[in-house]
């Protein structure tokens, strides 16, 4: 595991290596690029979270929500209650803090009905819906456009790079920079140059990605107050962690901040909406690339 965990973290892989804590560009090839190893430490910083599970208990909301009023994580724990016929019923609660810092109590059940009344920001009428279905595939023309087009600025942004990379090294040559400037410079000028070459690598693997992640996770969320309540235990954790980038509770109630792409999906009545969310989807570059993420996302819990 100690190995494993060191390729991971391993820069070597993407085209530099680190030396006495500095990273150079090496000369051999790469065999994967800067996103797929940025990927690669998202997911390995995932693995440190709190567990859902305590004493063997699943619990739904286990370190995912913040007490507004004292900044400590919300609790969970499980009450059982046994009757004089003989039977028992158990309930989760979450534990939160009032402003008088003392500890208070919900159920979890009247959390996840708030978590469902937050989903319906994003139900599409039945009538919309295959519209909007049908306007994301015709628009792989015009994804095929943009794409030529981004590949052209990149490509020229890679050019205007090396030109700088090529001027670093004879102000170096000349004396006008010392060595330590020169190599933290090029460094810099070489993981952007790296960068904007594996952009023009990715654009060219096809014009069907933008496509393929905006219907999945535009069905997905179309569906989901309906859906939830039949998805299992850990399908409903990676909705909730997917859907929002910030949960709060306040006295009981919960405040949810959703995920910076999705809060463009919420509340769009017609397919005039729908389709100018698209499109400013389709050509801004980060709300582009965090779809595409959580696509990624989507098929490693599909």
């Amino acid at each position: 595991m100690a190995q494993i965990h060191k390729m991971i973290h391993n820069p070597f892989y993407y085209g530099v290596m680190n030396v006495k804590g500095k990273l150079y560009t090496h000369r051999y090839p790469p065999l994967i690029d800067k996103v797929l190893f940025d990927e690669c430490q998202e997911v390995a910083k995932r693995w440190n979270k709190q567990k859902f599970q305590y004493g063997g208990i699943e619990f739904l909301f286990r370190g995912l929500i913040k007490c507004a009023n004292s900044g400590r994580t919300v609790t969970n724990d499980r009450k059982t209650r046994k009757y004089v016929s003989g039977g028992t019923a158990s309930w989760t609660y979450l534990g939160y803090w009032d402003k008088t810092k003392k500890k208070r109590w919900v159920r979890e059940d009247a959390i996840l009905k708030q978590v469902e009344d937050a989903l319906k920001a994003f139900k599409i009428d039945s009538d919309v819906l295959p519209s909007v279905i049908e306007y994301i595939k015709e628009s792989n023309r015009n994804e095929s456009d943009y794409i030529n087009l981004q590949r052209d600025e990149m490509n020229k942004k890679v050019e205007v790079v090396q030109y700088r990379i090529d001027r670093l090294l004879n102000l170096h040559l000349d004396g006008l920079i010392d060595r330590d400037t020169f190599d933290n410079k090029k460094l810099e000028l070489t993981t952007e140059r790296n960068q904007l070459i594996n952009e023009v690598v990715l654009s060219h693997q096809g014009d069907d990605r933008f496509k393929n992640a905006a219907l999945a996770i535009i069905t997905l969320i179309s569906g989901l107050p309906e859906k939830l309540s039949s998805l299992t235990f850990e399908e409903k954790r990676n909705v909730i962690k997917m859907v929002f980038s910030n949960l709060t509770m306040k006295d009981g109630t919960l405040c949810c901040t959703y995920n910076k792409l999705l809060d463009e999906f919420k509340n769009l009545t017609n397919c005039i909406e729908w389709r100018a969310v698209i499109d400013k989807v389709r050509t801004t570059s980060e709300l582009r690339n965090e779809l595409i993420r959580l696509y990624s996302i989507y098929l490693s819990n599909d």
